[in-house]
């Protein structure tokens, strides 16, 4: 199911939303960042082997909140490297670099006239004059429920699942509780074992 999820492309989609969409999902599920934090990645903090790295790795320093906002994350173990898979690192470089932000929304980010619906997925919005980060409610609504309705997957109406996919494989593979802290980004292991003790009981 994640890999159609992540791979299916939606009959209505342009080329350039599919790659945005296949991009942004492949770093959620083998990062486990947060939408947040996938929303606030920037090329600057973005190096892969290619420019110079001797590893692909995305570094954490900024994320978008609730408001809308782009700021450093609430505590320090919010800021960190992520390695990028080569794999994925090969499809952020199919993105085009319109601005600072890797993943502004793709539906709001350069002029395209005046909104529509297709399909009863939901309205393509007008486009603002300035780029911005993806919203959490775009990324379900643009970039997951199509793929669900459109090929019937059974699917909660969560973003955050990805994230807990990848924490899922984490643990088992047997990683201890402070690896997944740290590439979780919780300030505390308490946080980390409240919320997947009972995989480690499982694994």
């Amino acid at each position: 199911q994640m890999h159609k999820l992540i791979h299916s492309r939606a009959s209505w989609w342009t080329d350039e939303e599919y790659d945005f969409w296949v991009a942004f999902k492949l770093v959620l599920a083998t990062t486990g960042i947060r939408v947040g934090e996938a929303s606030g990645a920037s090329w600057e903090n973005l190096h892969l082997r290619a420019e110079g790295s001797n590893q692909n790795r995305l570094f954490i320093g900024q994320a978008r909140d609730s408001d809308g906002i782009l700021s450093q994350p609430k505590t320090n173990a919010g800021l960190r490297d992520v390695p990028i898979l080569t794999e994925v690192g090969d499809k952020l470089l199919l993105l085009p670099k319109v601005c600072e932000l890797i993943f502004p929304c793709p539906r709001l980010g350069k002029p395209r006239g005046r909104g529509f619906r297709k399909e009863g997925y939901g309205v393509r919005l007008p486009i603002a004059e300035s780029y911005r980060p993806v919203t959490p409610e775009e990324v379900w609504r643009l970039g997951i429920e199509p793929i669900i309705q459109e090929f019937n997957l059974p699917w909660s109406k969560r973003t955050h699942v990805i994230r807990h996919f990848q924490a899922s494989n984490m643990i088992n593979l047997g990683w201890d509780i402070k690896k997944v802290q740290k590439r979780l980004g919780h300030s505390r292991a308490t946080t980390t074992l409240d919320t997947y003790g009972h995989l480690y009981e499982r694994a």
